[in-house]
């Protein structure tokens, strides 16, 4: 016998919702935040809000994984994704981008604000540990915000990965904003 419509139509959108989601952390996977960056963006542009991204990436998350091995590393992860969870506005989206990185759209907030944020998370991450590994876990962090010029919101995301790559470069564990955002 067939089910109702209803109950069938909240069974697919459990399992849209489920799929969306990355299964390791909980977080929204990479196409929800592409999907979502677009939506924003486009928001921003005419409403002349502002938009902020935070790129993260955990500081060498492969000897974490050839240490420990790759479930322990899963456990890291799950628990950075907590961390973002209870760090961001229901109104934000962090999402996993892939590996060991991170990505967090931010809305209505100063690029001052948008630093504080990436600040607590990184400290909050700094904090995470398991039991087999004590160790402090840390993250570089890049932000971005929307400029005036940009055409897409992918470029606010090139630019935080930039700000990424410069906190890298510089000694990991901190949060480096891209040019102008300041």
């Amino acid at each position: 016998m067939q089910q109702p419509i209803c109950t069938r139509c909240t069974e697919l959108e459990a399992e849209i919702e489920r799929l969306s989601r990355d299964p390791v952390t909980g977080l929204a996977g990479r196409a929800v935040f592409d999907q979502m960056i677009g939506l924003e963006f486009s928001r921003a542009k005419r409403t002349g809000a502002s938009l902020g991204v935070l790129m993260l990436d955990l500081d060498h998350f492969k000897a974490v994984n050839d240490a420990l091995g790759h479930l322990e590393g899963d456990k890291v992860l799950a628990r950075v994704g907590r961390v973002l969870r209870a760090s961001v506005r229901g109104s934000d989206t962090a999402a996993r981008y892939g590996g060991e990185e991170f990505v967090v759209l931010v809305s209505a907030t100063s690029p001052e604000g948008l630093r504080v944020l990436a600040e607590r998370i990184r400290k909050r991450i700094e904090r995470v540990g398991l039991a087999t590994d004590p160790a402090p876990y840390t993250v570089s962090i890049g932000c971005a915000c929307i400029h005036p010029g940009d055409k897409e919101g992918l470029q606010i995301v090139e630019r935080a990965d930039a700000a990424l790559y410069t906190a890298k470069e510089t000694g990991r564990n901190k949060v480096c904003m891209a040019e102008g955002a300041e």
